[in-house]
């Protein structure tokens, strides 16, 4: 929960920027992540938004962060756009280490593993992201930097 207030702290927006990913396939600036405490402070609501051109073009993925009372487990589920759905777990590695591994699930029957690891402390938050291999090897894909007080990220 701790992890969470970092998340929703301010106006709980993070930018990333995306210049170094930039492709035809992924033509974007940045990318905009709005989270805010759900009902109760027990989860987290997001969106994240495509910027181009220094507007925001439209929700790619809808998000909630949650507790499952039942299971005792931290969970996430993701809903895109294109009617792909995402669900995983998130585990404490240590005090300032979470670890959350995603299955995403596509309109065409096909699924992808994906990995995060945030590393959080109170002057800084990154955040790993994996490819998943068919053995279960997580690959490094791309890696996020908040300094705090800031409220965005950089690419690295």
């Amino acid at each position: 929960m701790q992890k969470w207030e970092h998340i929703t702290m301010g106006k709980g927006i993070w930018i990333t920027d995306n210049s170094k990913y930039k492709s035809d396939n992924e033509p974007y600036d940045a990318y905009r992540l709005e989270c805010k405490c759900g009902l109760g402070k027990k989860s987290i609501i997001g969106s994240l938004y495509g910027i181009k051109d220094g507007k925001n073009i439209g929700v790619f993925w809808n998000l909630k962060l949650f507790l499952h009372p039942g299971e005792g487990k931290a969970l996430t589920e993701q809903f895109g756009g294109d009617g792909t759905y995402g669900i995983g777990e998130i585990t404490l590695q240590n005090e300032q280490t979470t670890r959350m591994l995603q299955t995403f699930y596509s309109p065409n029957h096909s699924s992808c593993q994906v990995g995060h690891e945030s590393m959080t402390n109170a002057k800084v938050h990154k955040t790993n992201s994996y490819k998943i291999k068919a053995d279960g090897t997580w690959v490094l894909n791309r890696t996020y930097l908040c300094i705090s007080p800031l409220i965005h990220w950089t690419v690295f």
